[in-house]
Order: C-alpha cells, then structure tokens, then sequence
C-alpha cells in the first residue's frame, strides 16, 4: 500500500466525513451508535473547518441539540465544550473579514464587530461554572496553542477580560 505525500487524503477524508455527515442531517445521530460517532466526527470537522477559517455547518442549533433530544443526559460536559469549539471556526473568519478589507465602512466594521462580540459572548455564556474549573488547564494550553497556530488576535479575542467592552 502507498501513502500520498501530497496530504490530499488527510485534507479529503475529513471533508468526506463532513459531506456524509452533512447529508445525513442532526436527526440521524439520535441514537447510539450513531450519537457516538457524531460526537467523534463532529472534532474532526470542526478542527478541519479551524485550519481553514472557515464557518463549519456544526455551529448551528439543530446540531448541538436535536442529537441528544432522546437523551440529554449523555450530553456531556465535553459535548457542551465540543460545541463551543464548532463555533470557532465561524468566529476566526468573522475576524477574517474584519481584517482583510481596510475599506470597510464604518457601519460595515461595527456590525461585523458587534457579530464577533455577540459570537464570543455565545461562547461563554452557557459553559457551567464547574465544567470551566474542571477545564481550566486545559483552557490555558488551549490558549497557547491558539496562539502558534491561529495568532494572537484570537486567543486576545477569545480570552480577554474585556472582550464584550
């Protein structure tokens, strides 16, 4: 058997998922073993949809509540974080926009802000107290990361004490 150098296949496969995925719709992941694989599935393409910048169909609703709707119980506390990670990518390309167009007009820039505040204000907001403490650590490595990969103007975006001012 031969591996592609290319890395085609590693950008392809998680794209095909996506599209399976996609197709398939929220409702089909109700139950197991189909809800299990969603929860694995669902970090693949959100971290592809991540490397990309790129809005991820996984941050709307439907797809972070009609999948537990027979039983919420199994959504986790690493579920409700999976879902604040399917909304980064969306957020990243908002910044995106925000920064690539100097001819913005000012209303422009102040609606996209507002987008990007109320967008990170999604973020914290539902998280529970004691799912944050639990997560903390991990908060601050993700942090780092985010900062080698995606650059400071997230991770200052997204942990900033001041971000809703």
């Amino acid at each position: 058997m031969m591996a592609s150098t290319s890395g085609i296949g590693l950008e392809g496969h998680p794209r095909g998922l996506q599209k399976l995925v996609e197709i398939l719709g929220p409702e089909h992941f109700q139950t197991e073993p189909e809800l299990q694989v969603f929860e694995q599935s669902r970090m693949i393409i959100a971290y592809t949809h991540l490397e990309t910048k790129e809005r991820c169909f996984l941050e709307q609703p439907s797809w972070q509540t009609v999948p537990w709707v027979q039983h919420p119980s199994k959504k986790s506390a690493r579920s409700q974080l999976a879902d604040i990670f399917c909304m980064l990518p969306g957020i990243l390309q908002d910044i995106g926009t925000l920064l690539s167009d100097p001819h913005h007009s000012p209303s422009e820039i102040l609606l996209l802000y507002q987008n990007i505040d109320n967008r990170l204000n999604e973020l914290v907001t539902p998280v529970p107290q004691h799912v944050l403490v639990k997560m903390l650590p991990k908060a601050c490595s993700f942090e780092k990361s985010l900062r080698i990969r995606f650059g400071a103007e997230l991770a200052l975006a997204l942990f900033s004490p001041n971000h809703s001012d």
